[in-house]
């Protein structure tokens, strides 16, 4: 699946002849478009978009479908045509942005079957005040999902600040069944996947442990379901 976004001087905010609508199916296994709610058209849904520069930049959001169960890869390019501009994409799902100058190619999980992303092409200034939209202030643990599984089930928590991190689960008798996270990790939001293949249905507790240096700055615990 490919799609086209880029600056022109020449073309308009609204639809013309640059820009190219994607077909309105949904028969694909794999897609990516862009989503522009700003068209006066009654069809939003475009493969490719050209626009002029509004300001200091533009933001482009994408929309991703993956039903093959397998990991996606994006591969970028033409940012040498974007010179006197920064281009980042930014992972609504993970609060995360990604340098497209510095890192041209990105993969998706398999278990995310749809996302939504924004592909940000502007000055300096134009993304630092985006990237202020979503900063993470908060250390938290999340509910996994999907919740009950099976087999397997994502795990996501937030770092406010860079750590040194443990993610264990637990079945109820307090006995570790898998340690998935143990190490330094950087400011964000992260997941792990757990796979309770090999274990019996039931109530299995989940742990996350944060520090800095030698102090505990953030524990919690959670529950989840195997069902099989």
């Amino acid at each position: 699946s490919n799609l086209m976004a880029a600056i022109d001087a020449t073309a308009s905010e609204d639809f013309d002849s640059t820009d190219y609508f994607a077909p309105p199916s949904s028969f694909e296994d794999v897609s990516i478009i862009i989503k522009n709610q700003n068209l006066t058209t009654a069809y939003k849904s475009l493969f490719a978009e050209s626009r002029p520069m509004n300001g200091d930049g533009q933001i482009f959001d994408l929309q991703l479908k993956n039903v093959t169960g397998e990991e996606l890869k994006f591969d970028f390019t033409g940012m040498d045509k974007f010179k006197e501009y920064e281009v980042y994409l930014f992972d609504s799902r993970l609060k995360k942005y990604y340098n497209l100058k510095e890192k041209n190619s990105i993969l998706s999980p398999a278990y995310v079957r749809e996302g939504k992303f924004s592909l940000l092409i502007g000055k300096s200034s134009f993304i630092e005040s985006e990237k202020a939209k979503n900063i993470v202030n908060e250390y938290s643990l999340l509910q996994n999902y999907p919740n009950p599984f099976n087999p397997k089930t994502v795990i996501m928590y937030s770092l406010k600040a860079p750590s040194n991190v443990v993610l264990t689960v637990y079945d109820i008798t307090g006995s570790i069944v898998a340690k998935l996270v143990d190490g330094y990790l950087s400011e964000g939001y992260h997941e792990a996947v757990f796979n309770a293949d090999n274990l019996a249905s039931g109530i299995y507790i989940y742990r996350l442990e944060v520090k800095n240096g030698n102090n505990m700055v953030y524990t919690s615990t959670k529950k989840m379901v195997v069902t099989k």
